[in-house]
């Protein structure tokens, strides 16, 4: 079962070009995602650090997003960024929390512009999305135990 899991996993890969494309789309991701931390990183000032310390407080990001966290990663992201930016690089206090606050802010919303763009091309509106959750809401309300 667990192979079988895997080939269906991979299915999508079967030609050379499915897999030159996820790989060319993955780097375009991540060096996006880099390129993000260091210009957050140069907004705030902190021209001291450069594209290693983007790439180095990527990393750390992608560990704590993994851990359980508020909805938007609240809380989590901003202590991540904060200890990564003083204890790793040497940055002070204060303006590390203040660029956790704005690199959270920023990710948000991005994330959140994107998804508005999605639903208006997909034609939803914000009707049909609150419906939706309220069904989904109901759905979970009659699974839960008791």
């Amino acid at each position: 079962m667990p192979l079988a899991a895997l080939q269906a996993g991979f299915a999508g890969l079967r030609s050379a070009r499915a897999v030159g494309l996820t790989v060319a789309y993955t780097v375009v991701l991540w060096a996006s995602m880099v390129t993000f931390e260091l210009v957050m990183l140069r907004a705030f000032g902190f021209t001291q650090l450069g594209p290693v310390h983007a790439v180095g407080l990527l990393v750390v990001l992608c560990f704590a997003i993994a851990l359980p966290q508020a909805p938007a990663g609240l809380g989590v992201v901003q202590i991540a960024s904060e200890t990564t930016l003083t204890a790793l690089y040497g940055v002070p206090v204060a303006p590390a929390k203040a660029f956790a606050i704005g690199l959270w802010v920023c990710q948000v919303g991005v994330v959140g512009g994107a998804g508005i763009v999605a639903a208006w091309v997909e034609g939803y509106s914000v009707g049909e999305i609150r419906r939706a959750r309220t069904s989904i809401d109901a759905v979970a309300g009659s699974r839960s135990p008791g």
